[in-house]
């Protein structure tokens, strides 16, 4: 080999050079055959395109704390219509009606628009399986029709949990769809309830797929591509709540009977029910405005509130528990104190005549016997003793009209007189003497939700940190001492054994119970207790709150069954612990 005068690199160089060059094509052509000419890209028919297509992700399921299912997702099926003409889209409609049972009106909604270069339309987003079956095996005589399937939320209990758990819905106006001039599968998203406050973690990760699209822009296949990537299913969520002892209260309680029922471990805060009632059967939602083939939400779709979190009641014999451990923590009073004006059934105050629980009056009592019977004119003077300033002083550190945080969206806060912005309590200003009566009686000017009340009795009477209730098992145990600002140990100890006590064959509670009222609702009743129900059960927090009642008897029924039916679920739990049942199968088998 000649070498070339102008090129400095030894022979050698050169050569080690040109093998090189050589190796680095054959690569170059190996690359191109593995990753184009065998590739699906390569497989593309000539005047097709790709398109990508988002795989909805599947949410996590919901579970309660035995595991039973409050929420999944399943296959639902739904029914696209591909045709590049009205006239082509009129006549494959037309075929659907026997299937579809699609009106004359919804046909001519549903054909209406601009067909020009084919258009993709949803005409039904979710068909029975029998359908979609159907449709199928009649293909080649719709061969327009295209079905899909799309993850589905399934609610097995029904309107039992339907506050706690929730609904998944459409998102709202502005998110993303999957491509120009398309309307996607929507991503569903938490509405209510634990569906809404943990909607990141049950979302999962959707996925991303890619189509093959004819000239006329008909996906002709799914093609298996490097970018393709498969959706992550949500993470799975489970509640401490108890569905048995939450069916057994729905069932007990009338459709169009206005209730509250919560209950919860004061150790940990584990909510075991809480139930409001009108409930709603999120299976059975009433109809939605439908929008491009999909469910538009509007404000009242979802059915009526959850009243053991977002209504508010004046707390009428709750208070007074507030109100007595102000007394006592001020120094202003003690256990034994008479009041000098004896309860007759009412109380004048310079110009007014406010009423007592009981019309026939309660007489001369202490105040543990005030508190337990509910004596309104008993607290009217304490109230006055007290003063409208201490009242709403305690309150704050109290942190009424902070709410107790419980994982569920919407908790209404207290209401207070003079409350700022944030819901803590403000000064007294121009509040007069009878505000102070009712404030202390519990009978006006605060009120409450059912939640907030009974977390805060929880922290009085117990002699412990309360936690903050909470429904997911994972959510983390906050502690909250607050009410040590306002009630010495001793002080407790004394409300406590204040208390209204009863005894049943298995189990029994010391709390409060009355009637109230609010301007809409001229009887407000409740019970408030603590509950021991024995074989070792940790105790429960109760409230109940009945709109229209009639005394106290409906709440304490309905309290009495959610601790009788605790006490027997976690006795069943011990006794199965202790059983003596042992596997057959035997060690290293």
């Amino acid at each position: 080999m000649e070498r070339d005068p102008g090129d400095p690199r030894p022979p050698r160089a050169r050569s080690a050079l040109a093998v090189g060059g050589a190796g680095l094509g054959i690569l170059f052509l190996v690359f191109v055959q593995m990753q184009v000419l065998n590739s699906p890209l390569h497989e593309v028919a000539s005047g097709s395109t790709l398109r990508p297509e988002r795989i909805p992700a599947a949410r996590g399921v919901i579970l309660d704390r035995h595991g039973s299912i409050l929420a999944e997702t399943v296959p639902a099926y739904a029914v696209y219509l591909t045709a590049d003409s009205r006239a082509s889209a009129l006549a494959t409609l037309d075929r659907l009606v026997p299937h579809l049972d699609l009106d004359d009106d919804e046909i001519d909604r549903l054909a209406a628009g601009d067909w020009a270069g084919g258009r993709k339309l949803l005409v039904s987003a979710d068909v029975p399986v029998e359908v979609a079956a159907l449709l199928l095996e009649r293909r080649a005589e719709l061969q327009d029709v295209q079905i899909e399937t799309w993850p589905k939320r399934h609610y097995p209990a029904g309107r039992s949990a339907a506050h706690v758990v929730g609904v998944v819905g459409p998102p709202g106006v502005g998110d993303e769809q999957d491509g120009p001039g398309r309307k996607p599968l929507p991503r569903m998203v938490g509405r209510l309830g634990v569906e809404r406050r943990y909607d990141e973690r049950l979302q999962g990760r959707d996925g991303m797929r890619y189509l093959e699209v004819d000239a006329e822009g008909v996906a002709t296949r799914s093609l298996d591509l490097p970018a393709a990537v498969p959706a992550v299913p949500g993470q799975e969520l489970r509640l401490n709540l108890d569905l048995a002892i939450q069916r057994a209260v729905a069932e007990a309680i009338p459709e169009d009977e206005r209730v509250a029922v919560v209950a919860f471990e004061a150790a940990t805060g584990e909510v075991r029910v809480l139930y409001s009632s009108p409930s709603y059967d999120p299976v059975r939602l009433p109809a939605p405005v439908v929008q491009d083939g999909w469910p538009s939400v509007t404000e009242d779709w979802y059915g009526s509130s959850n009243r053991a979190v977002e209504a508010r009641y004046p707390p009428g014999p709750a208070m007074k528990v507030v109100t007595a451990a102000l007394a006592l923590g001020l120094g202003l009073h003690d256990g034994e104190t008479v009041m000098p004006v004896p309860c007759r059934g009412g109380m004048s105050y310079g110009d007014r005549y406010l009423r007592c629980s009981d019309s026939q009056g309660h007489g001369l009592l202490d105040l543990g016997a005030a508190t337990s019977q509910n004596c309104h004119v008993y607290f009217y003077q304490l109230g006055l003793k007290i003063g409208p300033d201490n009242i709403l002083a305690a309150a704050g550190r109290l942190g009424l009209g902070r709410g107790t945080g419980v994982d569920l969206p919407d908790e209404a806060l207290a209401v207070l007189p003079a409350a700022t912005s944030t819901g803590n309590a403000g000064s007294a200003g121009s509040l007069s003497g009878t505000d102070a009566m009712r404030m202390a009686a519990g009978v006006g000017l605060v009120e409450v939700s059912p939640l907030e009340m009974a977390h805060l009795f929880a922290m009085l009477v117990t002699d412990r940190p309360v936690p903050r209730p909470r429904l997911a098992t994972h959510a983390p145990i906050e502690l909250d001492d607050r009410v040590n600002l306002v009630i010495s140990p001793a002080d407790r100890a004394w409300l406590r054994a204040a208390l209204t006590r009863e005894e049943q064959p298995s189990w029994q509670w010391s709390g409060v119970s009355g009637s109230t009222a609010r301007a809409d609702v001229p009887v407000v009743e409740w019970w408030l207790g603590l509950a021991s129900p024995g074989d070792g059960a940790p105790e429960l927090v109760v409230a109940v709150v009945v709109e229209g009642g009639t005394g106290t008897t409906r709440s304490a029924e309905l309290a009495g069954l959610v601790v009788e039916l605790y006490r027997e679920g976690f006795a069943d739990t011990r006794r199965a612990a202790r059983s003596p049942f042992r596997s057959p199968v035997q060690p290293g088998t």
